[in-house]
């Protein structure tokens, strides 16, 4: 046994240092230059490592960030770049901010009392964490928040006791399914935030609600979905089980309504900022710092000190590609190859193009990367075409949250690695998803887009 697991590995950390060399090998032209070269082999190599998971995600980013420097692809000021982006001391923040959150019962407390309101049977289960996903990421505009809701979630398959299987697995896939389609309608940093600020069109709250909350509804859609493909083979209700533990939670608490009202000042902050014209940036910074003055906030230097910098450059490093990629060409590479099948398309045809030319790409990209490689050269596409660039920023988003395996995209490498997930169940659902993403995507997304003038 011990062999054979030796000999994987072997073959493991031999695929991920070939095929990156085979990729450097391929001969220059005009247009694929020795940068483009490197560039490519460099990010092969990261994310093969990633996929296979053979060193800590934080180390295998330091080592992709300094060799595109060592290798001379880009100059260290622009591999750095991304740590002057706004974006990452958001992600900071609202890390600081999801530590504090999780020594309340606030979010505990709402998934409760949303699966008693649901009536406690498998769909209801699912519809209830549905919503609790909307409501955690209006609380904490963070991906770490989809964590925190994926750990409830697991929390909720241990008190029915559910093995790895077809009922803890919807559980877990609704956590963070409806959770990644709720940031297509609410602003979070790490996501359309991300691709906003490449495409460059201005976002805030109240203008994705504005252009999304037609998307809401798939957010349930998806939901039933999962209550169908992943329907268990003996029913399961737990009302009874959940009505004890709201119980056992006993009254809200002052930690609990301070940390509430803190929250909702941050909400508050941030969908008025077409008022105020403040950066979201001090929304979340100064929330954060309201949670640790004296007498109102709860937090202590431990919130600060258990942040996961890991996350944190791994997010940086997933910019960096596309930072460096947009520097040497590559994006622009990418939008010539597919400008001809684009122009002339009809709104319908040219979103399903821009959505599946992101699907595709995120196989061998992350979804940040994806964002900031194809962000500039499709939005400057869309420009020429006479489109806005909020469509172009908006799916390339939804690319990121269609996929097939866990790899490709870190939050649901997490909730496959809790282990209640197989993974035929994780491919046949996300399989399914994409096709139901794509055609809601497509036939209300892209129409009310038109209707109100973003095609």
């Amino acid at each position: 046994m011990e062999a054979q697991k030796s000999k994987k590995l072997g073959l493991k950390w031999f695929v991920v240092f070939v095929i990156p060399v085979i990729v450097y090998m391929m001969p220059m032209s005009e247009r694929i230059t020795s940068e483009m070269k490197w560039f490519f082999a460099i990010t092969l190599w990261a994310i093969l490592m990633f996929m296979f998971e053979l060193l800590d995600n934080a180390v295998i980013s330091l080592a992709m960030v300094f060799g595109y420097t060592l290798l001379k692809v880009v100059p260290m000021e622009t591999a750095l770049s991304a740590w002057t982006n706004t974006t990452i001391w958001m992600v900071f923040a609202s890390l600081v901010i999801v530590n504090v959150v999780q020594k309340t019962n606030l979010l505990e407390r709402v998934a409760y009392s949303l699966i008693i309101v649901t009536g406690g049977s498998y769909r209801g289960l699912l519809f209830g964490i549905a919503t609790l996903c909307i409501i955690a990421c209006l609380l904490v505009s963070s991906i770490m928040t989809a964590v925190a809701t994926m750990a409830i979630a697991y929390g909720i398959c241990r008190a029915l006791r559910l093995d790895v299987g077809k009922a803890a697995g919807g559980i877990m896939l609704t956590a963070i399914i409806c959770f990644t389609e709720a940031t297509n309608f609410l602003y979070i940093p790490q996501g359309i935030g991300i691709s906003a600020s490449v495409v460059g069109v201005p976002v805030d709250y109240l203008t994705i609600l504005k252009h999304n909350w037609v998307f809401i509804p798939l957010v349930y859609l998806m939901a039933f979905v999962i209550s169908i493909v992943m329907k268990p083979d003996t029913p399961i209700g737990g009302r009874e089980i959940f009505i004890e533990k709201k119980k056992s939670l006993g009254v809200m608490d002052i930690d609990e309504k301070k940390t509430l009202a803190v929250l909702l000042i941050i909400i508050l902050f941030l969908f008025t900022n077409p008022w105020h014209g403040i950066d979201m940036t001090y929304g979340f910074i100064f929330g954060a710092v309201l949670l640790f003055i004296p007498h109102i906030g709860i937090g202590d230097s431990k919130d600060i000190s258990n942040v996961n910098m890991g996350t944190i450059i791994f997010i940086a490093s997933c910019m960096t590609i596309g930072t460096v990629g947009g520097a040497i060409g590559v994006g622009d590479l990418i939008a010539e190859a597919t400008l001809p099948y684009l122009e002339g398309q009809s709104p319908y045809i040219f979103a399903a193009l821009i959505w599946l030319i992101g699907v595709i790409c995120n196989f061998f990209m992350t979804p940040m990367a994806l964002m900031t490689v194809l962000g500039g050269p499709f939005a400057s596409i869309a420009t020429s075409l006479d489109i806005s660039g909020y469509p172009v920023a908006y799916l390339l988003h939804f690319a990121g949250n269609n996929l097939l395996f866990p790899y490709e995209n870190s939050v649901y490498l997490i909730c496959f690695g809790f282990g209640l997930i197989f993974m035929k169940d994780f491919i046949k659902t996300g399989f399914i998803k994409m096709i139901v993403c794509l055609a809601y995507t497509l036939i209300i997304g892209v129409t009310y887009w038109q209707m109100i003038g973003l095609f």
